[in-house]
């Protein structure tokens, strides 16, 4: 077979059959030199001069890849990419003998530090696979480390393994490293400082160490990587943003909070109810009814609640739950729980879904009146903003003459009297009558206050 009947075969050219019949190892590529038409021999000498320099410069001053391309910007009017720069800074660090970082082993103190931390596995029980959840205080000077299980991650169960960890190594550390967690942190303050939770404080109080948090994040490392080199460079990377450039951060910083604002809703603040909320939480996650003092804004009680969800709706953070001996089912605000007490042990219902329950809800609360129609018309320059506002699942818009539109949905619940009345004068209640009332009885309480 001739070799145009080969190429004609193979669908490839004739030279490559020709170069497969001289050879059975095909020829190295060429590859051409590419020149650097904007990475000039000017600019990598300027480069070369800020390296070298900063071979004898203190840490904290020396240049990232980032400042060097923004100095060639600056000085030298360089138009290439910013990746250029950066693979020409590494090639020539590696080339001066700028490596990778030394490591220094740590040294400690016996009984001075140790670490603490929480992780998880899948265990099998005669029963069935379910998941652990480990605590773990490890010593920095030997090494041992102590392990406790716990079929619930609590604060409960983050104390008293304190206790069993101190009781298996024969004494308290001076210091303990801890994550972030939320058995022992109740707000990250800036830096290293916490706002403590009053359990933990009363237990460090009783044992006499103190506490050591990591910061959050990349710039947090985590404990095994405090005072090391690591921590210092993370350390080192902050300073430079904030303080190196302070010039050039601020005007990043102004660009960045012109161009994108947030502007919160009023809210509101939980931060005296940290207590109580982390007792709902805790009677959730284990199964704990709760004896609550509740005030009302009409009625102040002290029910015994089965607690079902922990709900947030319009900034707000509401408790749903079982009442014994009264309303099966209420929502109690956060905010005017004064006190929440462990009770008895409950079973967690497994066919209880709060998602299916307010499904047919506009909002949270328990309904007065059954599902039906609503039908709410807008005046025609709202038509386009409430056409496109998602306000329930069953929602759909009909137009009217005029250029209005009615919003008709399947629902209800007392929140639809609020999202009327937030539209004011430019909306109208078609049906159902028992919310026309309400509104137009807030209306005219409303007016009365004005004459």
């Amino acid at each position: 077979m001739g070799i145009r009947a080969i190429a004609r075969k193979h669908r490839i050219h004739r030279r490559l059959v020709r170069q497969a019949l001289k050879s059975a190892v095909p020829p190295a590529r060429k590859t051409p030199v590419r020149g650097s038409p904007v990475f000039t021999p000017d600019h990598k000498a300027f480069v070369d001069g800020i390296l070298i320099g900063d071979q004898t410069a203190p840490r904290k001053q020396r240049h990232t890849s980032q400042r060097i391309f923004i100095r060639l910007v600056q000085e030298r009017g360089f138009e290439g990419a910013e990746s250029t720069v950066r693979r020409f800074v590494a090639a020539r660090r590696r080339e001066l003998g700028r490596g990778p970082d030394v490591f220094v082993p740590q040294s400690h103190v016996a009984g001075e530090i140790a670490e603490v931390d929480w992780f998880e596995a899948q265990v099998d029980f005669p029963e069935g696979r379910k998941k652990v959840y480990f605590f773990q205080m490890r010593s920095c000077y030997s090494g041992r480390i102590f392990v406790a299980a716990f079929f619930r991650q609590t604060q409960q169960a983050f104390l008293e393994a304190h206790t069993l960890a101190f009781r298996w190594f024969g004494g308290v550390f001076q210091t303990i490293r801890y994550d972030n967690l939320t058995a022992a942190v109740r707000k990250v303050l800036r830096g290293r400082r916490r706002l403590e939770t009053d359990r933990f404080v009363a237990m460090r109080s009783h044992y006499l160490f103190e506490s050591f948090f990591c910061r959050p994040g990349i710039i947090g490392a985590h404990e095994f990587l405090a005072d090391t080199a690591v921590d210092e460079w993370l350390e080192e990377l902050v300073d430079k943003l904030q303080l190196a450039e302070p010039t050039a951060t601020a005007e990043r910083r102004r660009r960045f909070e012109q161009r994108f604002v947030n502007r919160s809703d009023p809210h509101r603040s939980y931060a005296a109810h940290t207590d109580v909320i982390e007792e709902i939480v805790d009677a959730l996650l284990i199964g704990r009814k709760l004896v609550l003092d509740y005030q009302g804004r009409t009625r102040a009680d002290q029910p015994l609640v089965t607690p079902l969800a922990l709900i947030v709706f319009r900034r707000g953070m509401y408790l749903m739950g079982d009442v014994e001996g009264g309303e099966r089912r209420r929502r109690f605000a956060i905010e005017r729980i004064r006190s929440a007490e462990p009770a008895g042990r409950f079973e967690y219902p497994a066919d209880f879904d709060p998602h299916a329950e307010l499904a047919d809800n506009y909002g949270i609360f328990s309904p007065e009146y059954p599902v039906q129609d609503v039908r709410l018309r807008f005046i025609p320059a709202l038509a386009d903003v409430v056409r496109a506002r998602q306000y329930h699942r069953s929602q759909h818009f009909e137009d009217v003459e005029g250029g209005g539109v009615d919003l008709v949905m399947r629902t209800t619940g007392r929140e639809l009297v609020n999202l009327v009345l937030e539209y004011g004068m430019t909306v109208e209640v078609l049906e159902p009558a028992w919310l026309r009332e309400r509104v137009v009885e807030q209306l005219e309480t409303a007016l009365a206050q004005y004459r």
